[in-house]
C-alpha cells in the first residue's frame, strides 16, 4: 500500500469490480443475472495493478480490456465509448 492509495489494492479492486458489473461494458448481461457479480474480477484486479504501477486510468482501462477481449473493444468510431468513460469516472471515485 502506498501513500497515494490509502485503500488496499484488493479493496479497490472489489469496488471497481462492482462498478464494472453495474456498467457491464462488454454487454454480457451479467448485471441482470444472479451470481454473476464477479464477472469482471480479473479486469478490475488488473486495472488496479496497472494504476498502482503508475498508468493513467484511461490507459489502464484500454490496455486491460484490449488484452482480455480485443483491440479497441471499448471504442466507438475511434473514440472512447460511453462505457470506457464510465469506468474511468468510477476509478476516479475509487482511488
Amino acid at each position: 500500500m502506498t501513500m497515494n492509495n490509502p485503500k488496499p489494492s484488493t479493496d479497490r479492486a472489489e469496488l471497481l469490480m462492482q462498478k464494472l458489473w453495474e456498467i457491464d461494458p462488454m454487454r454480457t448481461s451479467c448485471n441482470v443475472n444472479p451470481d454473476m457479480e464477479t464477472e469482471y474480477w480479473s479486469q478490475a484486479r488488473d486495472i488496479i495493478d496497472a494504476l498502482d504501477s503508475g498508468q493513467s486510468p484511461d490507459d489502464a482501462v484500454t490496455e486491460v480490456f484490449d488484452d482480455y477481449f480485443w483491440e479497441a473493444c471499448l471504442q466507438r468510431d475511434g473514440k472512447a465509448s460511453a462505457e470506457h468513460q464510465q469506468i474511468v469516472a468510477a476509478i476516479a471515485q475509487i482511488i
